[in-house]
């Protein structure tokens, strides 16, 4: 069953009422849902869906169908979607998608550290929409994808809990699939330097990696997801230890030993999962 635990702006929105649900702990799914819905946003129901294990954020919009399937439907599919874009097998995305078992509820949101977490969420997209003119060419306009990747790939601490959502959402997808290897996030270099043409990133990558590692770690700082193995960090790690260029282009030579510092435990904290 696809729980979804609704702010009441959402009740008001589709036109449902809540009811209590109770989930046996010996029916695993993929797990439960917080749901609210982003009011400034000038579209159509815009609705901020939450993974409460992992803090995962996908904004699903109704487009004008404000109806519980529509929601229940419309999520699914773009978690689906995203798993697929992660690198996910599509088995095993079917797979994750299947725990839900084509059913689902919703009820009244009652958690109060999710609560905490869905409005900084909503706060950073609504700040998001006021600096975007300041930052980006006129006439662009921000995409959900946007102001998703921002929450997923930023690490935050609540009631003591360090987490990062993107990575905590691939450890539940390896409880589905634990035949799937162990991937993380590149947080171990922030960002490329505003002053340096992203292109020279994108040509010094392909110049160092393999073409589909390049691209992927270029994604990362074109704000895309995405989700590394250990033997894809190895294979970075061998091209930054050994090449001046690649560093200078990524604005990173100052930093070198603190990145490979940072990228040596992520390797570690992986290799023993």
């Amino acid at each position: 069953m696809l729980v979804l635990h609704c702010a009441d702006n959402v009740f008001k929105t589709i036109g449902h009422k809540p009811r209590t649900v109770e989930t046996s702990r010996s029916w695993s799914t993929f797990g439960e849902w917080y749901v609210a819905r982003v009011e400034f946003v000038d579209t159509d129901d815009l609705m901020a869906c939450m993974h409460c294990r992992s803090r995962y954020l996908l904004l699903v919009p109704l487009d004008g169908q404000r109806t519980t399937e529509q929601l229940m439907a419309t999520l699914q599919a773009r978690l689906l979607k995203r798993l697929i874009d992660l690198e996910t097998p599509p088995e095993a995305a079917h797979r994750v998608i299947a725990t839900y078992q084509q059913t689902g509820a919703l009820s009244k949101a009652t958690d109060r550290t999710l609560a905490t977490w869905m409005r900084t969420a909503i706060k950073s997209i609504e700040h998001g929409l006021e600096v975007w003119p300041l930052w980006h060419e006129e006439g662009t306009a921000p995409t959900f994808q946007y102001f998703e990747h921002h929450n997923n790939t930023t690490s935050a601490t609540i009631a003591g809990r360090s987490i990062e959502p993107l990575a905590a959402l691939w450890e539940c997808v390896r409880d589905v699939c634990p035949d799937l290897p162990a991937r993380t996030l590149n947080n171990f270099i922030y960002h490329v330097h505003e002053s340096i043409p992203i292109e020279g990133v994108r040509t010094a990558l392909l110049d160092h990696l393999p073409e589909p590692l390049a691209k992927k770690f270029f994604d990362t700082f074109c704000e895309v997801e995405a989700l590394f193995t250990v033997e894809e960090l190895q294979t970075f790690a061998e091209a930054f230890v050994s090449s001046l260029r690649l560093r200078q282009a990524m604005w990173c030579e100052h930093n070198r030993t603190g990145i490979l510092r940072r990228l040596r435990n992520q390797l570690r904290i992986m290799q023993t999962q």
